[in-house]
């Protein structure tokens, strides 16, 4: 799996465009923090919008568009010598799907083994093909969610053809 740098790629692009909810961690301010001209008293809880960032095209070029080749190490190494707004992508804290710090999922390098090996395991045996003709929408709820659900079909691909 080490040396699959695009299909991890892929799945990060994935968490980009549909991230599993629509906020990072949420954290009490432990001092008084000035955000925007906006003074926020200690003790408040902040949260980080992931999904705005993700989406705002001040810091993802084509946001609309699903481009996991943003996440090859060529692209990336581009964005942090360039200085510009788009690095802000590349920071841990955007790219943690499970959480970050103390309070970050136990279990959250297993589950993204598992999504990679399944992966994997899905593209190496399967066709996968949408039905033509569909349109959904992004619905944000607990979760983000395509509705309608799209409609696929998976064929085994077999081995020896």
């Amino acid at each position: 799996l080490g040396q699959l740098p695009y299909l991890k790629a892929c799945i990060r692009e994935s968490h980009r465009y549909t991230p599993p909810g629509p906020f990072g961690g949420i954290r009490k301010l432990p001092q008084t923090a000035s955000f925007c001209g906006y003074e926020v008293p200690q003790g408040t809880l902040v949260l980080l919008n992931q999904i705005a960032f993700q989406h705002d095209s001040r810091y993802v070029e084509l946001p609309a568009e699903f481009m996991p080749e943003r996440w090859l190490s060529a692209e990336v190494t581009k964005r942090s010598s360039s200085g510009g707004d788009a690095a802000v992508m590349d920071h841990r804290l955007l790219s943690a799907p499970f959480g970050f710090g103390a309070r970050m999922c136990l279990g959250a390098r297993v589950a993204m083994l598992e999504i990679q090996a399944a992966t994997c395991r899905l593209v190496q045996d399967y066709r996968l093909e949408l039905s033509p003709g569909q349109t959904w929408n992004m619905k944000q709820g607990l979760f983000v969610k395509a509705e309608p659900f799209p409609k696929f079909k998976l064929s085994p691909i077999l081995q020896g053809d």
